[in-house]
């Protein structure tokens, strides 16, 4: 439990600074709802759907929908394989919704240590949205996302995780090299073997070149089943 507060503690080193420095970002409250359900196809193949459900503007608006299809392919213990493509709609500024679609592979890094599992998640990501209504709608932008996260099993029923995610882009004039950071902390209740539900805070900070940083506060809400 000792061990455990000290990532608290690092993930509060992260968060505090930027929470002190507020006047310089466009700030921002949103509300993520998703729904995922899976089920192994071998003993090594593992699909996965989630249906994302977003809210901003101060929880007021919904701005996002999204289905993701996922697949992992486990080669053992400590390593997997992941790829996946995502089609959704996100509302702009002109309060109209634009399609959007991603393809992602890549790996994940496991190792668990007692009641702790480390993981890191690798995966380079192309998207493209607003694909009929804009004319560089067709060309792909290209992201490199980094997870890192610790997760402490508190006892059979309950898990508590902290994790952040660093967004790198490519050859992009909307951003910086680093394009998003994620933090966040997340508290898992196993309702059975095979399901549970899970509650998360979240900061997100979008960085912009030549721009001013937008920040989210996110409260998040999400039901996993296993089938």
């Amino acid at each position: 439990m000792r061990s455990f507060c000290f990532y608290i503690f690092l993930l509060c080193l992260g968060i505090f600074p930027v929470i002190i420095n507020a006047q310089y970002y466009d700030d921002d409250a949103g509300f993520w709802l998703y729904l995922k359900v899976d089920k192994n196809i071998t003993k090594k193949l593992n699909a996965q759907f989630t249906m994302q459900n977003r809210f901003e503007n101060n929880i007021s608006e919904y701005s996002q929908l999204n289905g993701n299809i996922e697949l992992t392919y486990k080669l053992n213990k400590h390593f997997r394989l992941v790829g996946g493509y995502v089609y959704g709609f996100k509302k702009n500024v002109e309060g109209l919704y634009g399609d959007r679609q991603q393809a992602y592979t890549g790996f994940i890094i496991r190792k668990r240590f007692k009641s702790f599992l480390f993981s890191y998640r690798n995966i380079f990501q192309g998207q493209v949205k607003n694909v009929n209504s804009s004319e560089n709608g067709a060309v792909p932008v290209f992201f490199d996302r980094n997870k890192f996260s610790v997760k402490y099993d508190i006892n059979k029923r309950i898990e508590v995780m902290l994790a952040d995610e660093i967004n790198l882009s490519y050859n992009q004039t909307n951003f910086d090299n680093i394009a998003r950071n994620r933090a966040f902390a997340e508290v898992y209740y196993n309702l059975s073997s095979k399901s549970y539900i899970a509650t998360y805070f979240m900061v997100q900070q979008h960085y912009r070149f030549k721009g001013q940083p937008k920040r989210d506060f996110i409260f998040g809400l999400t039901y996993s089943h296993s089938f």
